[in-house]
């Protein structure tokens, strides 16, 4: 009986030694992952997290819909490019997304869509009201939506 308590407490041993060895190796990876990090041009890292960045906003205005299925105004889209813009100023990170030559791509595909929801009949503002004439006014004015009751007389 002493025998098997033996062989098992070895046995969990070797265990945990394997365990400690694993963990060491993960930690060493880190070490060398944080140090290639640590070493690569900041001027890289920009380049490679606007990189990622172009593609997934210029795919995002490409498909973007609304939660009912319908297309964004084209307006719309320019406004969440906006607001993301302020977001990634307001986190320091040093990104321009309308000016950096970087997020071009999301750009031209923003300009793009814009262009196609046009042609589809988004973003048409209504003509703007025209002035009344003379003759609406004194209509008002008879039917007492306008004025005090009394008829206007003109010069």
């Amino acid at each position: 009986m002493g025998e098997d308590v033996m062989n098992r407490l070895a046995q969990d041993v070797l265990e945990l030694e394997d365990r400690i060895e694993e963990s060491d190796r993960a930690a060493e990876q880190m070490t060398i992952d944080e140090f290639i990090d640590q070493m690569r041009n900041k001027n890289t890292s920009r380049k490679t997290n606007s990189d990622e960045l172009d593609l997934l906003l210029a795919r995002f205005f490409m498909t973007a819909k609304k939660c009912d299925g319908g297309d964004y105004e084209p307006d719309t889209l320019k406004s969440i490019q906006g607001s993301i813009n302020r977001h990634l100023t307001e986190k320091h990170c040093n990104i321009n997304l309308i000016k950096d030559k970087e997020c071009k791509h999301s750009r031209v595909v923003l300009v793009s869509k814009r262009k196609l929801l046009r042609q589809n009949g988004k973003g048409n503002k209504p003509k703007k009201a025209e002035p009344l004439t003379k003759e609406e006014i004194d209509i008002l004015y008879q039917k007492k939506l306008l004025g005090a009751g009394k008829i206007r007389v003109h010069n």
